[in-house]
């Protein structure tokens, strides 16, 4: 195998441990929320980079090419310029959470996917958002696979209250207010005080975050939550708790969920994105309807109250978890379906499509050439306005 690290502020040790080779390239994403002509000229030069660098791989003999993200085309590229198969994994709507899409607009990401032998999709409902641009056929559903650290301490929910946790980046997305207001709900209107949130992640000196902390203040809250940023040892954190929530917008797969299940803790999730096919409601978790934060006050004060409750879904829910999303099961999958697409002889790559491709690049790329040079040639003048203004006042 061979890793092309797309970060190189990002060192992977896994790949150093594991002896595999890599090569370090920053490449833009065709899938941006920046649609300016500047953005969209940014990832036509790179473009250049790819071709440099499948002239520097051929030598290799890949048998096949794995892109690990929606939201870039490299792979793709790579894959044709070496003549070789092609994998797509859908980690991501790219629209839905980060709202990212196509500079090169719905044309283009139809035809560049169309070119892929296979997709491996995160979850069903990954599936089901893109079968609109891409043949259902293609599309092969494999759960994330997490890897079970037999270290890590197990929750024994003996504390004296009812601790929730919520991890993950602050923002809107991951939509930690939700967790703050059904919070208010249960101590301004239901008088529960036997409880306390904990939230933690990146960005806790960010504007989300710092939003959030007025709010606790503003709702006479601030004593039932803490909000932390990075915490060194979260599985320690983790096995002191009772409850993980998640209630992010549209989670592609729900790692997090899966890793609170695998620990112990009993699960509230909202209705969105894959996290109904994770947790079996009622079952080994719970689900509430998103966006509302009744609904999840109503759930954390049943966890609150039924101490037996909690238990039975905690249970439950990590028997379902190391059944279904352990990185043993799923890495097998996804070899499987390498061997299977690698010996496929019946797939033809699209000519037609990549011709279009090439067009619809190189028709944005002229518009950018022009704005671009038209842009320098006003800067210029302007410069030239100021510097004839200079002289005229020194002679």
């Amino acid at each position: 195998p061979f890793y092309p690290n797309l970060n190189i502020d990002k060192k992977n040790d896994n790949l150093i441990d594991n002896g595999i080779p890599y090569k370090e390239t920053v490449i833009s994403f065709f899938k941006k929320t920046d649609h300016s002509v500047y953005s969209r000229w940014d990832t036509i030069v790179s473009y250049r980079k790819i071709n440099r660098l499948a002239k520097e791989l051929r030598s290799y003999k890949f048998d096949l090419v794995h892109s690990n993200s929606s939201v870039m085309d490299f792979g793709g590229f790579l894959s044709r310029e070496l003549g070789v198969k092609h994998i797509w994994h859908l980690r991501d709507f790219g629209d839905l959470d980060y709202s990212l899409t196509s500079v090169f607009g719905k044309t283009y990401e139809r035809l560049t996917y169309r070119n892929a032998e296979g997709f491996i999709a995160i979850s069903d409902c990954i599936k089901n958002h893109f079968v609109q641009i891409i043949d259902p056929a293609k599309i092969t559903t494999i759960y994330n696979g997490i890897k079970q650290n037999p270290n890590v301490p197990l929750a024994s929910h003996q504390s004296s209250k009812t601790q929730f946790l919520c991890a993950g980046i602050y923002g809107d997305a991951k939509n930690q207010l939700e967790i703050l207001q059904a919070t208010d709900i249960l101590v301004n209107e239901y008088h529960l005080t036997d409880f306390h949130v904990t939230t933690v992640g990146i960005g806790v000196e960010g504007q989300y975050a710092q939003m959030l902390k007025k709010f606790a203040t503003e709702h006479s809250i601030e004593q039932y939550v803490s909000i932390l940023g990075e915490v060194d040892g979260i599985a320690e954190l983790a096995s002191t708790m009772d409850v993980g929530i998640m209630p992010s917008r549209n989670e592609a797969f729900g790692r997090v969920t899966v890793e609170y299940m695998l620990q112990n803790l009993a699960v509230i999730a909202n209705d969105s994105g894959a996290n109904m096919e994770i947790i079996e409601n009622n079952k080994s978790g719970l689900i509430y309807l998103h966006d509302n934060p009744i609904a999840l006050a109503d759930c954390m004060e049943l966890l609150v109250q039924d101490r037996h409750k909690l238990s039975v879904l905690s249970e439950f829910g990590r028997k379902r978890a190391t059944s279904l999303f352990l990185s043993r099961y799923n890495s097998r999958s996804v070899y499987d379906l390498y061997l299977k697409t690698i010996e496929d002889t019946t797939f033809k790559a699209h000519r037609i499509s990549n011709l279009l491709c090439f067009f619809i690049k190189m028709y944005y790329y002229l518009i950018s050439l022009l704005v671009i040079k038209q842009y320098s040639l006003r800067a210029k003048i302007k410069m030239r306005e100021k510097w004839n203004f200079i002289v005229d006042i020194f002679s």
